[in-house]
């Protein structure tokens, strides 16, 4: 295959690689695949199995895969119904037979895949393609068709949390893409090798136009940030930050050059895991219609601003001035970004001065989500979230306007008091449900604080009856104290252990409790007080302990690491002949030659040097070490070899530090046995065959290492012609 890269053909594919960073991704991408073309070296698979699939390193700027996206995308599917004709932007790339392109790819396969734990179908080792595009996809269909993986999308999933593929198959053309696949645009893996450069252009183009359309406004990017930062494990990759930027700047959106601004806000303030108060900004404003722009400077701000009550973050007030401006009306919009509260409105928010109001408008705030969730419990018939959009995402606004004392430039152009504002807002919900409804800690001065009309919903609803009062299961809940909930005795200088730790059982005028650890099974129990509980008790996360069902055994992994030791230390001391070290390594192509001295019959010996890691117990493509006995089995062993450098074109010839160079593995192969002057032999090293590469001839100056082998038979068509007139062509009927 290196053939077919030709000089004509690596000229003009460099001179579209240039434009990278000139233009759109998907222009210079269709430039690369425009010569890849012209010089005939893309192929179509017209149906490739997913099971074949990885996904190539560079996609997503190294992040490769969402798990939380290859799911929701999938539930996607299933909702809207699967064509396999709409996935235009199916192109792969080979997996390499070896090298460092293989290597490389299927060691970040491995990571992406323990980190998703179980979301992403594990690497079975068969796979021949690498995806730069319709990857979330293909992982989809390649789980599934494991016939095990576990999913988070709701629709999809059976009770136990699986894939359920009894709901999958209902639509044939998706049950068609998990068991077949579908048509597939394929580049060689030469291609990938000699220019790594073309499948970061690839992916940029292919997964910017899957996005860019859903992407245009500030909080679809956060939510889409959002799915980035909660996929299992990936705050614990190195440079999360950075990486979570630089995708959504490969799309190309608006808001590209303060989307860390957007993240902040998301990881800080957006609510936890899904985001969902920026989901919930997002309902609002597409609710009502408010498309406005926020801004570099707002998003930065609000970000990042510090209340003078540094104890006080007020999170849901940061997304009531965020709503505030989003539904400033136009004569507020200046150069198309939305002016209406300014870094000055907000500087004077969180000072000294404005903390008490501050403090007020977070609680109403609190509180009115609280009111809503408790009416979506009570009123499902009437009320649910989208029926609370309207209501609550008028309170956030106006509660807004009002820390802010913008009220007169807001739609209503009206100021309301905060208290106004509350009364409106359950004059709304009473109007929807059609009950009167009414919050205690709202009523105003003078008039008695009325219960709720409605049952509770919850065991800490949101309001207390006079009863709750002198409840002590109330009054234990409000201080986190609830049956089964385990709690320790703060005992000064006292080291917290599970020996101290107890469950409660009850709560009444006693509280009574039982020790979680009991090594004879005889656990302790005990009453205490309500006043001493909240006076000298506290939660605890500790559990209790589990007795293992076993005796002290051992491994069977302890005798193939014994036995991969002993091969590795065998290697080790079968050093290399001093002639070893005369060798010359060049690179385009790797190869290593002799240098200024010929080398007699015999005076060289190649040992392969391995790290203990690349000593294996499975069949790869690589070196037999021979068969070896494990206590009562015999297997066979292999080895690869240490991955070579990457070629750095700014320094030729540098050689990174502790890089690790055996000419073993440097030496060529011919199909031509007199062109071969070094040949595998086996050396006894303490009772272990450790293979080994000698020179059977003697070698001249300069001259290039390879050793023999075998031609592989070319295969016969079995296909019988006969010779006879061409076959008539069927007339066109109209």
């Amino acid at each position: 295959m290196a053939s077919r890269l030709t000089p004509k053909f690596c000229e003009e594919f460099e001179l579209a690689l240039r434009q990278e960073g000139r233009g759109p991704y998907n222009e210079v991408f269709q430039a690369c695949m425009a010569v890849l073309r012209e010089h005939k070296l893309p192929y179509v698979l017209e149906k490739v199995n997913p099971d074949q699939f990885l996904v190539h390193q560079k996609n997503r700027g190294g992040l490769m895969l969402s798990p939380h996206n290859v799911h929701s995308n999938a539930e996607v599917i299933h909702s809207v119904g699967a064509d396999r004709k709409q996935l235009n932007n199916a192109f792969c790339i080979e997996l390499g037979d070896s090298g460092r392109q293989r290597e490389d790819n299927i060691a970040k396969n491995l990571e992406l895949v323990r980190r998703a734990k179980g979301l992403l179908a594990e690497v079975s080792g068969s796979e021949r393609f690498l995806t730069v595009g319709c990857g979330h996809t293909t992982a989809f269909c390649k789980l599934a068709g494991t016939r095990r993986g576990r999913t988070t999308a709701v629709k999809l999933a059976s009770a136990d949390g699986t894939i359920d593929l009894h709901k999958v198959f209902k639509n044939a053309e998706f049950k068609a893409m998990i068991t077949e696949g579908w048509s597939w645009t394929v580049i060689p893996s030469d291609v990938d090798n000699a220019y790594p450069q073309f499948a970061q252009i690839a992916q940029k183009a292919l997964n910017s136009s899957n996005h860019v359309a859903q992407l245009t406004g500030e909080l679809e990017v956060g939510i889409y940030l959002a799915s980035i930062v909660d996929d299992v494990g990936f705050r614990d990759t190195e440079a999360w930050e950075e990486r979570a930027i630089q995708q959504v700047r490969d799309l190309c959106v608006p808001c590209s050059s303060y989307v860390g601004s957007i993240l902040t806000f998301v990881c800080e303030f957006g609510g936890g895991g899904g985001a969902p108060m920026i989901c919930f900004m997002d309902a609002v404003s597409k609710h009502f219609g408010c498309s406005n722009v926020l801004g570099e400077t707002f998003w930065s701000t609000i970000s990042s601003m510090v209340f003078f009550d540094k104890t006080k973050y007020c999170p849901l007030l940061r997304a009531a001035l965020l709503l505030v401006n989003l539904a400033a009306p136009t004569r507020r919009v200046k150069d198309g970004i939305a002016a209406l509260l300014t870094k000055t409105d907000l500087a004077k928010l969180i000072s000294k001065a404005s903390m008490p109001k501050a403090t007020a408008c977070e609680d109403a705030l609190r509180a009115a989500r609280l009111i809503s969730n408790v009416l979506i419990k009570q009123h499902a018939h009437l009320f649910d979230e989208s029926a609370s959009l309207e209501p609550l995402g008028q309170f956030f606004v106006r509660v807004g306007l009002y820390a802010t004392s913008k009220g007169l430039q807001g739609m209503e152009a009206k100021e309301h008091e905060l208290q106004a504002i509350k009364d409106m807002y359950l004059a709304q919900l009473s109007s929807i449900v059609k009950t009167d409804v009414k919050y205690a800690p709202w009523a105003t001065n003078g008039e008695p604080k009325a219960e709720p009309k409605a049952d509770p919903v919850s065991s800490t609803p949101v309001t207390a009856t006079l009863a709750d009062h002198s409840s002590p299961l109330w009054i234990a809940q409000k201080r986190g104290f609830h049956v089964g909930t385990t709690i320790i005795e703060k005992l000064a200088g006292v080291v917290a252990s599970v020996d101290r730790c107890y469950d409660i059982v009850s709560i009444d005028t006693k509280i009574k409790i039982v020790s979680i650890c009991a090594y004879d099974d005889k656990h302790m129990h005990a009453e205490i007080t309500l006043e001493g509980l909240l006076a000298n008790w506290q939660v605890s996360t500790m559990e209790s302990p589990v007795k293992l069902a076993a005796t002290e055994t051992k491994s069977s992994t302890l005798a193939t690491d014994r036995k991969k030791a002993q091969i590795f230390l065998a290697i080790t001391e079968a050093s290399c002949s001093a002639a070893a070290g005369s060798l010359e390594y060049w690179r385009r192509p790797d190869m290593v030659r002799t240098g200024a001295k010929a080398l007699p019959t015999g005076s060289l010996t190649l040992v392969p040097s391995v790290t203990l890691s690349n000593i294996t117990f499975k069949a790869v493509t690589g070196l037999s070490l021979g068969k070896h006995k494990i206590d009562d089995k015999t297997v066979e062993v292999f080895a690869t070899g240490p991955p070579k450098m990457a070629f750095d074109a700014e320094k030729p010839t540098h050689v990174q530090k502790d890089a690790t160079i055996s000419a073993f593995w440097w030496v060529g192969t011919t199909n031509v046995k007199k062109d071969a002057n070094v040949e595998l032999e086996m050396k006894d090293v303490k009772g272990i065959s450790v293979p080994v590469l000698k020179n059977h001839v003697d070698i001249q100056p300069y001259t290039r290492l390879l050793k023999f082998v075998a031609a592989q038979k070319k295969q016969a068509s079995t296909l019988e012609t006969t010779t006879g007139d061409a076959p008539k062509k069927k007339s066109k009927t109209s």
